[in-house]
Parts: C-alpha cells; structure tokens; sequence
C-alpha cells in the first residue's frame, strides 16, 4: 500500500473554505497541492495551483490529477462519475460520495445496517392519496420534508404540520422527496471519524453544535455533560465508517433525543465545519488527519489540548456596514481568526470563523463575535 512522501502531489475537488483549510494542512506535511473549483479567485487559490473547471468535467479532473498521488474532495454535490475519471487514487471512494450525496441511499443504508435514524419514508408528485395516507400514518406530524440531493445548511427542507401543508410542498417538486419524522431534540451533536488504507481508526471527540437559521453557529468540543452517550456515538461513527469501507473521514451528524438516545441525521465523508475547532484546539486538527488517513500515515492524536474549545462561525451578515473591524478581535487574548478570503459577502454564507482554547471557550468566541456585530 502506497504511502504520502514529502514532495508528492495531491488533488482537491473543490477550492472552498474546506479545501482552503486542507491545502493549508497539506503543506505543513512538505505536500504540494491541486485544486479544481470554477472559479480562478476561490479560497484555496491562495495556497494551491488551481484549475478552473466544472466538477462534473471529468476530463479536467483526469488531466489534473496525471501528476497528483491521489485526491479528495471538499464537498458533496460532485459528480461521482467524474470523479472516476481521475488519473490517481481517489479517497473516499466515489461509492461513498454516491452513497452521501443521496438522502436515498443514505438513509435506507443506515437503516439496512441497523443504525439508529428517524422514521423516513419516500413520496413524489405521482405518489397516489393511499400512498400519502400511508406515510403519514407511518411518520405522523409534525414532519419534516427534505429533497434527495442538494440540501445543506437547511437548503431543500419543509417544516410540515398537516396533510395540507405536506401536499402544498409535494406539489412544488420535481423529484423523490423523504418525508422524515420530526425530532424533538435536546442538542445537536457530531463526530468526526477517521480511517486510513489499513483500517486504523481515530475518532475526534463527541462535540455539541448549536444553529441559527439552519446554518451552524457555534460548537463546543468535548459536548458538555455527553460522557454517558459519548461511547456510543463513536461506535456509530466507527460502525459506519468500516461498513463504508471508508478510507478518509467522515462526519456523523447526530440528534440527542428527550429520552437519551441518539438519531444519525445525515453523513459528510469529508472534512466538516464542526470540525474546525481542532485547528487550534486538538494535537491534530482534523485537515492533517484527513491528509494522513487518505495518505496511509500513522493516524494523529485526536484528543483536546483543553477541557473546551470552541468555534463559532462568521457569516456575511457581518459585513452590512462594510469590512467589520478585526482590530476588535485581534486585540483579544486567546481568540483565534480564520478568514477564507471570500471576495463577496452575502447572509447565511460562511465568511470565517473564531476559535478559543479553555475553560469558558464558548463564551469568548461569542463575545469577540459580538464585538463585531457592534454589540
């Protein structure tokens, strides 16, 4: 089995903030990067040769990567076929891509391997009164309706109360949609797990991630008060990843229910933004650990340096009066800033975040925050 040097080429599909954070990784371990993303200014230009191309251009993905070791990708919405078409080794597998990038596939294989997930059941525009009745039955109301491709950050879902409002939005679609039972969740909770080439696994610790408008707004690593659940969210995250067949890393979304069990929501088999705290905040953050699952190098230490770290996003909102002040942050012991170098803000979109280490961590990013919102 193959194994990264120092000097060796590797490949990202995708020039966002994720691969951005992973070239940045990557040189620290002497690696030199490519990244294939539309556009010429995406944030990983910055520190990677970028060609400027569609993801589902196949041909550009296999003329980039003739001189790259392998590649990964930084985000879902990618042809899989494409991908395939890559000169090199491509990690994760375009099978989990396949699988993760499909509500579909992705529910009915957590639930065909016994993984804990809400009811869910699947409904078209062609789907007959019966059929509807039925699932209804099935999920009852409150429920949730979400499209099988396509969905992040709150995008392509449906709060559903009744019958009426559920055939309003099966009347706007065009596709298969899930219909999921709604959970009455007391946190949110995530785990980032790690397996390389020889199947040595690592898991990043249980962290609790808090929302705003459906986009993520802080995390906290390890979740407070999570000890006595913690072992079985990385069982499930472990679980997974080897039925995959996962060779990279993959993030386990979770909901912690009222009676204490744990519901998957949804997979990433990639890096993920309740993972960004590890930068400053775990021995081995986990953009290096991705570099060395997918390279088939000893697997870091995933363990906090502190008893709390965390990270709280910064979205584009903050730039309505122009470019915030990040003297105000700057000037603040113990508060890290990561920006992405995104040209445009716009609301809702992931411009940066802020990190701190230590006890009230949390607390800190959300008054350095603050400050830049002029409270």
């Amino acid at each position: 089995m193959m194994s990264l040097q120092p000097g060796d080429r590797v490949g990202i599909v995708g020039g966002g903030q994720l691969g951005r954070m992973a070239a940045f990784a990557a040189h620290r371990l002497g690696l030199r990067v490519s990244v294939l993303d539309p556009d010429q200014d995406c944030p990983a230009s910055a520190c990677a040769d970028v060609t400027v191309a569609s993801y589902s251009d196949g041909g550009a993905i296999e003329k980039m990567t003739r001189d790259c070791k392998l590649i990964t990708f930084e985000f879902e919405n990618l042809s899989a076929d494409a991908i395939r078409q890559a000169s090199c080794p491509v990690f994760p597998d375009p099978s989990v891509l396949e699988t993760c990038q499909s509500r579909e596939l992705e529910k009915n294989f957590l639930r065909n391997y016994g993984f804990p997930v809400p009811k869910f059941a699947f409904l078209s525009l062609t789907s007959s009164p019966q059929q509807i009745e039925e699932v209804c039955s099935l999920i009852g109301f409150p429920a949730v309706v979400k499209t099988i491709r396509m969905g992040y950050d709150g995008k392509g879902q449906w709060k559903v109360s009744t019958r009426d409002e559920l055939q309003t939005v099966l009347q706007s679609i065009t596709d298969v949609v899930i219909l999921e039972q709604f959970v009455d969740f007391v946190r949110e909770c995530s785990v980032i797990v790690a397996r390389n080439l020889s199947g040595i696994i690592k898991c990043f610790p249980v962290v609790e991630n808090r929302h705003a408008n459906h986009i993520l707004d802080l995390t906290i690593a390890p979740a407070p008060h999570l000890e006595y659940i913690a072992q079985q969210a990385e069982a499930i995250a472990v679980g997974i990843a080897e039925q995959l067949q996962l060779v990279g890393l993959l993030a386990v979304e979770l909901f912690e229910t009222q009676s204490g069990e744990l519901l998957v929501n949804e997979l990433a088999p990639r890096p993920h933004n309740s993972g960004h705290w590890s930068i400053e905040g775990a021995q081995c953050s986990q953009f290096e650990q991705l570099w060395r699952a997918v390279g088939n190098l000893p697997l870091g230490d995933s363990t906090p340096i502190a008893e709390e770290v965390a990270m709280a996003n910064l979205l584009g909102e903050l730039w309505h009066r122009g470019e915030p002040e990040w003297r105000k942050v700057l000037e603040l012991p113990g508060i890290h800033l990561h920006l992405y170098g995104k040209r445009e803000a716009r609301p809702g979109r992931k411009m940066g975040h802020l990190t701190a280490v230590g006890k009230g961590a949390s607390k800190q990013v959300i008054a350095a925050r603050k400050l830049l919102c002029g409270k």
